[in-house]
């Protein structure tokens, strides 16, 4: 069922099936809401926190493998991150931005509009 998967693939094998079947029983409500609530999310591992590129093909494939729409993929919001939320993003996985703790860091972010 896991085939062989130990570790931490083992962890993404039994979360994504666990997650699958919470985004089930949210469909109606991201249906109901026109796609604004309803999703639950799965976080990319923490061992690739300095790699952009390693991040977004994890969050391609978490993405991918549950097959759901209502399926976020959290990424830390780190400046390490924002070319990997972006590069997601534009891949068309929905994302949810953990670690922002100040307006500071947020505002941080080049792409961020900035008040005048």
């Amino acid at each position: 069922m896991h085939n062989g998967a130990t570790g931490e693939g083992l962890f993404f094998n039994l979360a994504i099936q666990d997650l699958s079947r919470a985004a089930d029983l949210f469909a109606s409500v991201h249906a109901r809401t026109g796609t604004v609530d309803g999703y639950v999310s799965l976080e990319v591992s923490p061992l690739l926190a300095y790699n952009t590129q390693t991040t977004v093909a994890q969050a391609k494939m978490l993405h991918a493998k549950a097959k759901k729409p209502n399926l976020f993929i959290k990424i830390p919001g780190t400046a390490e991150r924002l070319p990997a939320i972006e590069e997601a993003i534009f891949a068309g996985i929905p994302v949810n931005v953990t670690l922002l703790f100040s307006t500071e860091q947020y505002s941080a972010n080049p792409h961020v509009p900035q008040p005048t």
